[in-house]
């Protein structure tokens, strides 16, 4: 029977199926944890482990091939490339542990004001008045003799003209203006609620923090590999 280990004898230098993975960008922690670690710490914890009747198919004269290795790898992500990316995006969010609930509603209002608007105006003028004029006049009156130029006063004459006017002004003035609306007003309105309702103490909170921290998700992923790629029972090395 062969080792896990057999199939891929310079790990150590070349890699092996991690960095497969990572050559086809497929692993999403890839910027963080390399391939090539991933396959030492991976073939240090199986590599004493008999090769599954799955590796079998791929492996030709105790070796498996890049082409094999690739084809290999796209078996391996079909069945647990969602569950893989899933718990590692799980992971990267940040919370608080003492929140249990965060809502946030925004809504949008829209208002439409439409009508007619009439302003009446309605303007009469009543005037009525009168005044009174006086205008005086003297005239003096002069006698030529026969043929002499110059002229004796021969008397005066003086007069007045005395008046009243009346006057009357009725005037109106009518004003119809009327306008349309049409208008639109938008609002937006967030509303936003947090904390935690008393239903969970906050040591519990905390004890339910540290243990989804104890989570080590790549120990599930060396775990889903081993029920592809190897046997259950394994040689130990002592």
């Amino acid at each position: 029977m062969t080792k896990l280990k057999e199939i891929f004898p310079n790990f150590l230098t070349q890699g092996a199926i991690f960095k497969m993975l990572e050559a086809n960008n497929r692993l999403p922690w890839m910027s963080v944890y390399s391939g090539a670690d991933q396959d030492i710490e991976y073939i240090a914890r199986s590599g004493n482990k008999f090769i599954a009747p799955l590796l079998s198919v791929f492996v030709a004269d105790g070796s498996i091939s890049p082409d094999n290795l690739s084809k290999l790898c796209d078996i391996i992500w079909g069945r647990f490339g969602k569950k893989w990316t899933n718990l590692w995006n799980t992971m990267q969010i940040e919370y608080d542990p003492l929140r249990l609930f965060h809502v946030k509603t925004t809504e949008n209002i829209t208002r439409d004001n439409t009508g007619t608007v009439t302003d009446d105006r309605d303007i009469v003028s009543n005037k009525t008045g009168s005044s009174d004029s006086v205008s005086s006049n003297t005239n003096t009156d002069n006698i030529y003799g026969y043929n002499s130029v110059n002229h004796s006063p021969s008397g005066d004459s003086a007069g007045s003209d005395t008046g009243n006017v009346s006057y009357k002004d009725d005037g109106r003035v009518t004003d119809d203006n009327t306008r349309t609306l049409d208008t639109n007003e938008q609002m937006i309105r967030t509303n936003e609620r947090e904390g935690n309702v008393g239903l969970v103490s906050a040591q519990s909170l905390i004890k339910q923090e540290l243990e989804i921290k104890a989570y080590d998700l790549f120990k599930t992923v060396y775990k889903d590999l081993d029920s592809l790629l190897v046997l259950s029972i394994y040689e130990s090395e002592v």
